[in-house]
């Protein structure tokens, strides 16, 4: 196994990794507390249905607020005690043995580091990202990146139906020129957009078991597929920084198309 050889490789990602059974049971009790406790700020009864019903059925809630303003980043942070347990997992331990010593990046002052999940619930469109590479929104200010490190990011499935729901991705991308894409204002924060037809990017959707560790180039096109799935597609994820001879990346690759002032948010 070569997890390093395997991102900066023909594919541009690795799924040779997962969770322990132990470890997926652990993530996911940590999202379910989670997403109870933010719902609880709003609605105590609703909170109780969400334990009683698991939070793969949160969509079929009658929710007291907004989906998609509801659940900002900072809503669906893990608490750090639990970024340390993930840290002590198998999995990372194998990309420490690679990479050396990793950084999970943040954003958040008050997060050290950050890892976020994200809940996609059946037949919502507007529940998942644009096709985009996350190395655009790192050049659109969401981050700062320490001299000397590089980075990739890690996307783990935790409650996935494989072929009805999970993440897309286009292999080899990472080595190719980028599609243009414009920047605008969407949830209050600057995103990337892309200005081509998705479909003509070779997009392939992976068929990820729960616990599956997808880790991927930063440069890779990737983005969330619709879930035709029956129950809520709920992942986590996060971006590992790591000390490299090379130097920081390129961060002026592709300039896009200003559409407006930048600001900070949530990347992908």
């Amino acid at each position: 196994m070569n997890i390093r050889k395997d991102i900066d490789g023909d594919l541009g990602f690795s799924t040779e990794m997962s969770l322990t059974l132990d470890e997926l049971t652990f993530v996911r009790e940590c999202v379910s507390i989670s997403l109870c406790r933010e719902i609880r700020t709003e609605s105590e009864e609703i909170a109780s249905q969400a334990m009683s019903l698991g939070i793969t059925h949160y969509h079929c809630l009658t929710l007291p607020f907004h989906h998609g303003d509801f659940w900002v980043k900072t809503r669906r942070l893990l608490p750090f005690a639990a970024v340390g347990h993930i840290r002590s997992m198998s999995f990372f331990k194998k990309l420490e043995q690679e990479f050396g010593p990793l950084r999970i990046s943040n954003e958040e002052e008050l997060m050290p580091e950050e890892v976020t999940w994200r809940l996609v619930r059946p037949g919502c469109a507007e529940d998942v990202g644009t096709v985009h590479a996350d190395s655009w929104f790192w050049a659109l200010g969401h981050g700062r990146m320490p001299a000397g490190y590089r980075r990739f990011k890690i996307w783990i499935p935790l409650h996935t139906e494989p072929g009805r729901n999970g993440i897309l991705c286009a292999p080899g991308t990472h080595r190719l020129p980028h599609p243009p894409y414009r920047v605008e204002r969407r949830g209050g924060i600057m995103k990337p957009v892309l200005d081509v037809d998705p479909q003509s990017l070779g997009l392939r959707l992976l068929p990820l078991e729960p616990g599956s560790v997808f880790a991927f180039h930063d440069d890779l096109l990737h983005g969330g597929a619709v879930n035709t799935g029956m129950t809520c597609r709920i992942s986590i994820e996060f971006t590992c920084l790591y000390e490299d001879s090379c130097g920081p990346v390129d961060e002026d690759r592709n300039t896009p198309n200003m559409g407006g002032s930048m600001m900070n948010g949530d990347r992908p």
